[in-house]
C-alpha cells in the first residue's frame, strides 16, 4: 500500500467565528450546580484572566442555568446541551467560542488555583509543546488530601503506560484541533486518549507543578467506574488512539501465510491504528508476491520492506526456519542476521507509533492478544516488555526461561515476570524499543546464541522488567498445518 499525503486543508471547526488570539475556558456541567459558583469564581479571578468564559450544561436537572445566570453580567457564556457525553459537551462548548489561541477545559466539581493559568502559560517555552498541566490537589469534603499520586512530570515512555495528566490542561487550539478534539466515542480516560493522538502528532507536553487544581472527589464523578474496573481503561483509551507497529519477519513460509492473514482479519482493536512493517527475506519473488496480496487484501496500512540477504550463502532463509540442525550450525550467523533484520524493521517503524509488536510468520496469537499486552504496560511501569506464550517446535515446553529453567505459564488473566523469551509475540512501549540495540549475545541453553534474549537482558539492565500474559496463547503453526 502506498501512503499518500493527506490532501485536505487544515482542519477547521465550523460555527466557530474568528476572534483574537487569547485563552478560552471551557466548563463543562451535568447535576454539578451545587460546585459550579466556587469553579466560576475561581476562573473569574485568574491572576492572567480568561477572554473567554462558556458553561456547558448538559442535560442538568439541577440549578445549573440559574447559577450560570448570575455570572452573565461578567461575561460568561451559557450552552445548553442534551448529549449526556461530557467529551461531546467539551466539543460544543469549544466550538461556540470565539477563535483563542489556548484553551481550558475544567469540570465544574473542581476549582483553580488564582494563577492557574498565569503558571501555566509560562511552560509554552518550545514551539512543539501542545498541552501544560499542573498538580491535582485531592478535596473530599472540603477537605484537603494530598496532591494525585498519578500526575507527574512527563517523560518519554510514560504515556505508553498510563495517563499522567488530567483533563483540566492548558492547549494550544492547533494541537487540540490537530488531535481530532475530545474522541466522541467513548468517556474513559479520554484525557489520556487525546494526550496519546497529542504524542502521535508531535506535539510535547510540560509539566507545570506550581499549578494546582483542586479535585474535588465524590460519588457522582464518572472515573468511579474505570478506578473499581482498571481493565476498561485499555478497552478504550490506547485501542482508541495509541498507534501500534505491528513488526514482521518473512522468511519465505508459504504455508504460514494463511494463519497470518486470519490473525489480521480476526485482530480485535481499531484497524486505522495498526500499522504493519513487513519485511520480506525470502529472497523468493513468487513468495513475495503472495506476500504482498496478503497484505493489500488485508485493509492494514502496512509497509513492505524487501531484503534478501542471507545469514548463509547457500541457506535460504525458509530452510534455516525450517530446519534446526541448520539452526545449530550456523546458530552465530543467524543471530547476527536476526538482529539486523530487526534494526532493518527499526527504520521503517513510523515516528507515531506509541508502541511496537513484535510477531513472528509462524504464530497467530489470539484476536484478544492486545488488550491483555496493552493491560499488562498499564498495571506496571516497569514493564518494557510483555510477550505472549508459545510452544515450542522441538520439545513440550513454552519459549520462555526463568533464570536458565523452564518457564511455568501464568494463569489466564495473570502476569508473571521471565528473565528471557523470544520476539514470537511481544509488545514494546516505543521508548524501549527504540533504546535497543539489537545484536546477538548468549542465549539460554548455554552455548547458544540468540539476538532476542539479549534484548531481554538489555531491557532488564535499564531497570526495567520483561512479563508473560497468562491470557495470550498463541498457536505456533507448522508446515503439516498442525500447532506446536
Amino acid at each position: 500500500m502506498i501512503i499518500k499525503p493527506a490532501t485536505s486543508r487544515p482542519r477547521t471547526v465550523p460555527g466557530r467565528p474568528a476572534g483574537s488570539p487569547d485563552t478560552a475556558c471551557v466548563i463543562t456541567c451535568h447535576n454539578y450546580g451545587r460546585f459550579l459558583a466556587q469553579c466560576l469564581d475561581s476562573c473569574l479571578r485568574q491572576t492572567t484572566p480568561f477572554a473567554h468564559i462558556i458553561v456547558v450544561d448538559d442535560a442538568s436537572t439541577d440549578d445549573t442555568r440559574h447559577v450560570t445566570a448570575k455570572y452573565a453580567k461578567r461575561g460568561v457564556k451559557f450552552l445548553r446541551t442534551e448529549f449526556r457525553n461530557y467529551s461531546m459537551a467539551r466539543n460544543a462548548g469549544y466550538k461556540a467560542l470565539p477563535q483563542a489561541s489556548h484553551v481550558l477545559f475544567v469540570d465544574a466539581d473542581n476549582w483553580l488555583v488564582d494563577n492557574y493559568v498565569e503558571v501555566l502559560r509560562r511552560g509554552f517555552v518550545k514551539p512543539n509543546i501542545g498541552a501544560c498541566y499542573g498538580n491535582l490537589l485531592h478535596y473530599r469534603d472540603n477537605r484537603a488530601l494530598g496532591l494525585s499520586k498519578s500526575v507527574r512530570a512527563f517523560k518519554e515512555g510514560w504515556l505508553e503506560h498510563s495517563n499522567m495528566a488530567d483533563a483540566c490542561s492548558l492547549m494550544r487550539c492547533d494541537a487540540f484541533e490537530q488531535a481530532g478534539m475530545w474522541s466522541e466515542a467513548g468517556t474513559v480516560m479520554s484525557d489520556w486518549s487525546l494526550w496519546l493522538r497529542f504524542r502521535r502528532m508531535g506535539w510535547k507536553m510540560q509539566f507545570c507543578p506550581e499549578a494546582i487544581l483542586n479535585y474535588r472527589i465524590h460519588g457522582q464523578q464518572m472515573s468511579i467506574e474505570w478506578r473499581t474496573d482498571p481493565r476498561k481503561v485499555v478497552e478504550a483509551a490506547p485501542k482508541e488512539s495509541a498507534l501500534i507497529a505491528v513488526v514482521t519477519l518473512f522468511s519465505g513460509r508459504a504455508w504460514a501465510l494463511g494463519s497470518y492473514a486470519r490473525f489480521l482479519r480476526g485482530l480485535q482493536w481499531n484497524r486505522k491504528n495498526i500499522v504493519v512493517v513487513a519485511v520480506d527475506n525470502s529472497g523468493n519473488p513468487g513468495f513475495s508476491r503472495q506476500l504482498k496480496t496478503m497484505l493489500h487484501d488485508s485493509g492494514y496500512v502496512h509497509i513492505l520492506v524487501p531484503d534478501a540477504t542471507r545469514a548463509v550463502a547457500e541457506v535460504s532463509s525458509e530452510r534455516f526456519a525450517a530446519d534446526p540442525r541448520l539452526r545449530q550450525k550456523h546458530n552465530q550467523q543467524l543471530a547476527v542476521q536476526m538482529a539486523r533484520l530487526y534494526a532493518i524493521a527499526r527504520q521503517f517503524v513510523p515516528a507515531a507509533a506509541t508502541h511496537v509488536w513484535t510477531i513472528e510468520d509462524d504464530i497467530e496469537p489470539p484476536p484478544d492478544a492486545l488488550k491483555h499486552l496493552v493491560f499488562g504496560l498499564y498495571r506496571s511501569q516497569q514493564a518494557g516488555m510483555i510477550g505472549g506464550l508459545a510452544r515450542s517446535r522441538f520439545g513440550a515446553r513454552w519459549i520462555a526461561w526463568d533464570n536458565g529453567k523452564p518457564f511455568e505459564a501464568p494463569p489466564a488473566g495473570g502476569y508473571k515476570e521471565a528473565t528471557e523469551t523470544g520476539f514470537l509475540c511481544a509488545l514494546f512501549p516505543r521508548s524501549v524499543w527504540d533504546a535497543l540495540a539489537f545484536k546477538p549475545g548468549p542465549g539460554v541453553p548455554a552455548g547458544n546464541v540468540a539476538y532476542d534474549h539479549t534484548a531481554c537482558r538489555d531491557i532488564r539492565d535499564m531497570g526495567r522488567k520483561v512479563f508473560i500474559a497468562g491470557s495470550v496463547r498463541c498457536k505456533h503453526w507448522q508446515s503439516n498445518g498442525t500447532c506446536a
